[in-house]
Parts: C-alpha cells; structure tokens; sequence
C-alpha cells in the first residue's frame, strides 16, 4: 500500500512536473526497497515461529514468565573483610572514613575502656582489619604490636573488647665458626644478629679481652633462641649456652636463671662468670699504651711512669664502670683532666681520665652498679688524641688492669645446682655436635631445654 502510495507521487508529481533532481528520486526509490524487504523478512520468521524455532538458532527458547508471577530475591552482601596498615600521619579516624564507616561507630569504641584509648595514637606499620557486613562494622581487630592485639566485636548497638596476647615459639639454634677477620664480621657471616654478637662479647668479658686478645683462628659455638610468630621470624632471645676457644684457651658459659628471674652464666663446674670486675671499662676498642713504670711520656717528653691503660677511642665513647662502687672523685685532675675516681669496697679503687662528659646526674658519693654508664671518651688535660686512661688500685697499690688477678669468682647456689647440672648435660651434648637438628635423640634434647628455659 505504501509502495503503490509511493510509485504513484513519484510518476505524477516528479516525473510529470519535473520538481525534483535525479538524486532523490534514487533516495527515495531505495529507501522504498528496503522497507520491502525488511517486511517480507519479518513474514518470514513469523511463519518459522509459528511451525517452530527455527534450525538456525543456537540457543533453547526461554519459557516466557509473566511480571506477576516473578518473585523479588534480595540478595545480602557476604562479609567484607578489610585490612590496612597505617601510614605516616594517620588517624583511625582518616581509615574509618577511608573505609566507609559512620565516626559513630569510632566513637562507640573508643569511649570503650582505657585500653581503647590506644587507638587514639597509632604507628606507622601496625594493622587493622575490619570486618563489615550490610555496611556495619561487625570486629575490628587492630595490632598493637607483634605481640599484642585488641578486637572489638559488635554487640547489638555497642561493642565489646577482648586483648589477645600471641606468645612467639621457641627455636633452639646451634652455630658456630672459625675467625678469618673479626667476630662481628664472621658472625654476621653465618647469620647472627647483632644482639647475639653482643651477647656473646657480654658473657665473656670478665675472661677475654676482645679490643686486644683476639686471634685468626680463635673459634666458637653457641646454642640460642631464635623466636617465631607463626612461622615468621620475630626476634632472637638468649644465648643458653657457648663455648669459646682464645689462643688455645677454652671457657664455656651455661644459662641459670634463679627464682627472681635473674639472669647469670657459669661454667660447666658451676663457676660464675661474671667476676666482681669487668676487664676493660669499654666496649671493643684499641688498646693504645699498656701499664709501663717507665714510660716516656709523649708530651712531657721525659720518664714518667704509665700507671695505667689507654684505651684509643672516638669521643664521645661511653665509659662503664668495672665493678659496683661508690663515686669518690669527679672534677678536672691536672693532667689527667676531667676525671671519675670510683672507691669498690674497702679495697679497690678504679680511675677514669680524660673524659669529655660526665653520666647525667652523676654527683660525689652516687652509687654506681657494674656496666652502668658514667662518662664519655674525650681528651682532657695532657692528651695527644681522644683515649681513655684507666687505672686499676689495690690497697692503693696500682695494678696493671689487663693482668691483675680479678677476686675470686662465685659458685652457683646449691638450690640450683641439681637443674643447673642437668641443663648442663643437654646442652654440652648439643654443643658438641656437628649437626644438633640432625637425629631424633638431639630433637628430644632440643624440646626439652625449651620447656625447662620456658618456666625460667
């Protein structure tokens, strides 16, 4: 009907009166076709609809479902959980808000208790998780340190919190080597950390002298803790055990801890180590000029007798007392310069010169305890460089430090004598094998030195 509508404006209108151009004839000629053929194809699949799908069609026909007969499934969105680390200058209350949470909710949680409150100041590094659903915030878990975390979980309209406390497993680990350079450098070689490395210097101080007795080829082993938090290392802890060879010279240390939880090392016969004096009153250093009566004195340029020892060493190195004692001198002494005199009972007195700086509120007549800190290596009075001088006193009498025969070392207390020698035993027998972890009876001994040092 269309196109007879058409075929008869074309033939009366254009054609005869000649109105339009050639182009739109052609246009409207093909515009014609088209819908033609678009509506003898649609004819078409009427009938194949109507006889059934046709063969062509890849898919099942979908069965037709009125709108009344559809039903409306919500669906509820599962639990989201979330963790963040906290960055430089954050606040939890910039992370709820990055988590999309109501400062509600904050506020709610840290009106809490005191514990709360440490969320209020947080690090850079520690992680919270939250756990939300239907956008609520249902737990938040928020690590206070490796250690330590503290959940609040949803209770209706309010919160309720717990502390969880993570106690790190225990590994025992053996090492040991051979010196070719230095003990920090091979020590760090087979992996110890800088704690143990001191440790090790710490427990034979009283017996090595490590600024000047250290030899290549000086060798040791030690039995450790090396502490883990699901199955990550966490930290090292004590050495329980060690065994030092210096020139050919053996010494052995072995953990007691007594019921005050104070730590002590002794030999395998039950001989403390740690002596009433401390060799040397700094930590690694050279030693510069030796105890010598007729010493020629660098700047007088004359004999003048070295009562003493130096120590050469950056300033500002701090000085540790040896022994417990009393101050009884601090001031400027002639050419020793600024100077720490200690009195050690009735017998001993120590000598400290050419300090830069005294220990914070140290005064004449504080008391002072074994390794504490009281001044600084500096080069007062006649001094050529930065050293320390120590001098070491007997009745008065001075004794060269790095050869004065120390009082005599202390024997464990028979209470712990029985669990000590036991402890002993097991460790020894790890000690002096090659490969601790290596056979099932070592495994033994292993678990149970970690269950007795656990109770400690």
């Amino acid at each position: 009907m269309f196109f007879n509508a058409l075929n008869s404006f074309v033939v009366n209108k254009v054609v005869q009166n000649n109105r339009f151009p050639l182009w739109a004839i052609i246009a409207l000629g093909s515009t014609a076709l088209a819908i033609t053929v678009s509506n003898r194809d649609r004819l078409d699949e009427k009938a194949e609809l109507s006889q059934g799908v046709s063969q062509n069609w890849p898919f099942e026909p979908l069965p037709y479902i009125s709108e009344q007969n559809k039903k409306f499934v919500p669906v509820s969105p599962a639990n989201e959980a979330i963790q963040v680390e906290v960055e430089s200058g954050e606040s939890l209350s910039l992370i709820f808000q990055k988590v999309g949470l109501s400062d509600v909710e904050l506020l709610n949680i840290l009106s809490l208790n005191k514990d709360s409150e440490k969320l209020k100041n947080l690090k850079p590094g520690q992680k919270i998780k939250f756990e939300v659903s239907d956008n609520l915030l249902q737990k938040l878990v928020v690590e206070i340190t490796n250690l330590e975390s503290l959940i609040f979980s949803r209770q209706g309209k309010s919160f309720s919190m717990k502390r969880e406390a993570v106690k790190p497993d225990t590994i025992i680990v053996a090492a040991g080597t051979e010196l070719e350079t230095s003990l920090y450098m091979d020590g760090k070689k087979i992996g110890l950390s800088d704690s143990v490395i001191m440790q090790l210097t710490a427990i034979f101080a009283w017996d090595i002298d490590f600024s000047q007795n250290i030899r290549i080829g000086d060798r040791f082993k030690i039995i450790y803790e090396k502490l883990e938090i699901k199955g990550e290392y966490y930290k090292t802890g004590r050495i329980l055990a060690a065994e030092f060879i210096n020139q050919a010279n053996r010494y052995t240390a072995f953990l007691n801890i007594d019921d005050n939880g104070n730590n002590s090392y002794y030999t395998e016969k039950g001989h403390a180590l740690q002596k009433t004096f401390l060799r040397n009153p700094v930590d690694l250093v050279r030693v510069s000029s030796r105890f010598n009566l007729k010493r020629k004195h660098p700047i007088l340029n004359r004999i003048r007798a070295h009562k003493g020892v130096d120590y050469a060493a950056p300033i500002g190195t701090p000085i540790r007392a040896t022994a417990d004692g009393q101050v009884k001198y601090l001031g400027v002494k002639g050419g020793y310069g600024s100077t720490i005199e200690l009195q050690h009972g009735g017998k001993y007195t120590t000598l400290y010169a050419h300090l830069s700086d005294y220990a914070k509120d140290l005064k004449i007549g504080s008391k002072v305890t074994q390794g504490q800190i009281i001044g600084y290596v500096g080069k007062s009075g006649l001094a050529t460089g930065p050293h320390l001088h120590y001098e070491f006193r007997v009745n008065g009498e001075h004794r060269d430090p790095l050869t004065v025969k120390l009082p005599a070392e202390r024997s464990i207390n028979i209470k712990y004598k029985t669990a000590f020698e036991k402890r002993t035993s097991m460790l020894l027998s790890l000690l002096n094998h090659s490969k601790a972890h290596d056979t099932q009876e070592t495994r033994k001994i292993t678990q149970t030195i970690i269950r007795l040092y656990s109770k400690r």
